[in-house]
Parts: structure tokens; C-alpha cells; sequence
């Protein structure tokens, strides 16, 4: 999966930083449904355990140009995308992501060892 992970003190990825088209499966004009939504259930919370595939490796996922907050939970085994907010919410917030723009190659090149 691409993006930028963080790490926590453990050494866990804890939240994904991407971009919309890093999360799009397809591009049509219903974008909520161009992501692998597990399910329209909302989580405010972290969830404790994916509901498709029971993995406890859930982490928080942050789009370039949407909310400064997680706007999505995806599980780490299956990728199986979960709501944090309302679907018209998470529907508004990925619209304002789909207007970002950025190129990967000005972000040059770090190695592993150097990340978080």
C-alpha cells in the first residue's frame, strides 16, 4: 500500500498519509464508492477489530487536502476501508481531496532507516 506511514514509539504504523487517488479503487462520479468500504457502519473510535477479515491491525488514514484528522480506519491484512464520519461527510471531505495536487518526484528520496 503506498503513502507515507508514521510510526509510533513501538514501531507500529499508526496512521497511513495519502492521497485520494492512493485509496480510489475506480473513478466514477460517486467517489464514496470508489473506496473499499467495509461497511457504511461509522467508528468515531478506532475500531478493535476489522469486521471482514477479524485482523486487530487497524489504523488511521489521513488524505492530503481533507480534514487535519484521520478520516478513514483501513485494516492492515485485507484493506477493507471503515467510516469515521457520515457518508456525506467522508463524500464532502474527498471531494476537497480529489482538488490536491502534488508530484512524488519533489518529494526525493529518503531511506527506510530515516523514516519516523
Amino acid at each position: 500500500m503506498s503513502g507515507v506511514y508514521i510510526k509510533n514509539k513501538a514501531g507500529k504504523n499508526k496512521v497511513r498519509m495519502i492521497a485520494i487517488d492512493d485509496l480510489r479503487e475506480h473513478k466514477s462520479p460517486n467517489i464514496i464508492k470508489d473506496i473499499k468500504l467495509g461497511s457504511y457502519e461509522i467508528f468515531e473510535r478506532k475500531p478493535k477489530k476489522c469486521g471482514a477479515c477479524n485482523s486487530n491491525y487497524i489504523y488511521q488514514i489521513e488524505l492530503f487536502g481533507a480534514r487535519h484528522a484521520p478520516l478513514l480506519w483501513e485494516c492492515g491484512k485485507c484493506s477493507k476501508t471503515f467510516l469515521r464520519f457520515n457518508a456525506e461527510a467522508t463524500k464532502e471531505d474527498l471531494f476537497y481531496a480529489s482538488e490536491v495536487w502534488t508530484n512524488p518526484q519533489d518529494w526525493g528520496y529518503r531511506e527506510p532507516s530515516e523514516f519516523n
